[in-house]
């Protein structure tokens, strides 16, 4: 997809560029979504939406991976707890549980009832070998959601289901 550029603002263009970005993205074309969103303007929702295009990708330090566009997303925008979500959940797919652990609470901490960071905390924390702050976190997760039980099912080594990361 390519933009028309006679008669557009520049901030109609920004917002163009990530709703193709946004859209690509939604539609599977990796390769397109991440060339849209890196012409767009780095607003905290650009910047974690490239954050999921690396996660899906499978990003590198040249690359870039997932987790230096969800960090920056989360410190232009601390509100968002989708961005904390994000970063967490990156770190737990890059199977750092400690990290994951931190990220994951802060997301928690700005929305108490997210049901898939309350799951994913759980896996992260039987997976540091937190047995009873794991199960505490997972049944929390299944009071807000019945979801979570074919979750259960799952291997011990596959924990947590790929494609729970946030677009915006």
């Amino acid at each position: 997809l390519t933009l028309e550029r006679d008669g557009m603002t520049a901030g109609d263009r920004a917002t163009a560029q990530m709703l193709i970005g946004v859209s690509s993205l939604l539609l599977g074309r990796i390769d397109d979504a991440r060339k849209a969103l890196a012409d767009a303007r780095p607003t905290p929702a650009v910047l974690n939406n490239l954050g999921v295009v690396q996660l899906r990708r499978g990003g590198s330090p040249t690359t870039g991976v997932a987790t230096y566009y969800f960090n920056r997303a989360r410190e232009s925008d601390e509100t968002d707890p989708d961005y904390f979500f994000n970063l967490g959940y990156a770190y737990w797919l890059d199977r750092d549980p400690q990290a994951s652990l931190y990220w994951l609470r802060e997301a928690l901490r700005r929305n108490p009832a997210d049901g898939d960071a309350h799951y994913v905390l759980g896996a992260a924390l039987a997976s540091a070998g937190h047995a009873a702050e794991a199960a505490r976190e997972k049944e929390l997760a299944h009071r807000l959601s019945s979801a979570y039980e074919d979750w259960d099912k799952r291997p011990a080594n596959d924990a947590v289901p790929r494609g729970l990361e946030r677009v915006k």
